[in-house]
């Protein structure tokens, strides 16, 4: 009788072992998110970041060389992040949830040390006139209380500047003036909010390294070579709204393909020169914009271009100008 109890006893354990599992089984897994994917802190200081959901597990991913900009470690019961700043620049770090599988970007940006040594403004403290130090390799405007009133900044504040690398824009900014980075040879990414109405000509021409810079939503044209021979930069987004593209715009750049929305009105000359890698662009508009005779041309025989125009509206394209006409082989229908 006895030996029969320890039977049932262990038979039951077993069963409820068996439950309990089963129940753990099928626990739903938890998406994984982070309090901020973006953040910028000055060179040796330090922050934490909440885990806001996720499943406990986790690894970090972030190449050698971005170990000497910043260390990320978990901490607090891997529900948070430790970000410690090393040295000025920037760096994606990928954190995985284990479970879910989930990969998150993060992106760090280390901050130069700023005084107000370091910049001249306005009287009134509306515009950055100019950028004084030639050793800052990192900016975000945010993080500097005089810097996020002002509302434009000056034809070639930045110029020639060899050090910077990645500039972020304060919120409040309207009007970028001509020349802004013009042949900074180090530059790799700049940041612009979408309060940006105006962004002056040649803004990034030989700014060989630069990699992203977004064009604001507000904009209403691209001036001339404002990325002229930016080969780096692979995507360019034109917002809707844009009406005009002046000439040399995007010439010399590294991007495959470009949508222009259905708000373009003309394209000046040389739009797409010597973009080695395009092959590919989308026009939104029933109505064809007016272009020139080498508004479209790459200068380059590969790879082979291929026009896509609103389905209905290939011979609306091609009747609408000579220059129109001469790409009709290349034109097709979405």
């Amino acid at each position: 009788m006895k030996k029969l109890s320890i039977i049932a006893i262990l038979l039951l354990m077993v069963s409820l072992f068996s439950q309990c599992k089963k129940e753990d089984e099928q626990a739903p897994i938890k998406d994984f998110t982070l309090a901020k994917t973006a953040l910028s802190l000055a060179k040796e200081t330090q922050e934490r970041i909440s885990i806001t959901s996720g499943n406990g597990n986790y690894t970090i991913s972030q190449p050698e060389n971005g170990k000497l900009i910043a260390e990320v470690s978990l901490v607090n019961n891997n529900t948070e992040l430790l970000v410690k700043s090393i040295a000025e620049g920037s760096i994606s770090v990928e954190i995985t949830d284990v479970l879910s599988k989930k990969s998150v970007k993060l992106e760090i940006l280390v901050l130069s040390k700023v005084t107000a040594q370091d910049y001249e403004l306005s009287q009134d403290k509306k515009t950055l006139i100019q950028w004084k130090n030639t050793t800052t390799k990192a900016l975000d405007m945010n993080t500097i209380e005089e810097l996020k009133g002002v509302t434009s900044i000056e034809k070639d504040a930045f110029r020639g500047n060899e050090s910077i690398e990645f500039v972020i824009f304060n919120n409040n900014l309207t009007s970028i003036g001509n020349r802004v980075f013009y042949n900074c040879k180090n530059l790799k990414e700049v940041r612009i909010p979408d309060s940006v109405t105006t962004l002056g000509g040649a803004s990034f021409s030989g700014c060989e390294n630069l990699e992203k810079v977004n064009l604001p939503k507000g904009l209403t044209s691209i001036e001339a070579v404002t990325l002229y021979n930016c080969h780096k930069v692979t995507e360019i987004i034109i917002p809707e709204g844009v009406t005009k593209i002046d000439w040399n715009a995007f010439s010399g750049t590294g991007v495959k393909e470009l949508v222009f929305p259905a708000s373009i009105e003309s394209l000046d000359t040389n739009v797409v020169a010597f973009c080695k890698k395009l092959e590919k662009m989308t026009f939104k508009g029933n109505t064809p914009p007016s272009i020139k005779y080498n508004s479209l041309r790459r200068n380059v025989e590969e790879p082979t271009l291929k026009i896509y125009v609103p389905k209905g509206k290939k011979q609306t394209y091609i009747e609408s100008s000579r220059y129109w006409k001469d790409f009709e082989d290349f034109i097709e229908e979405f």
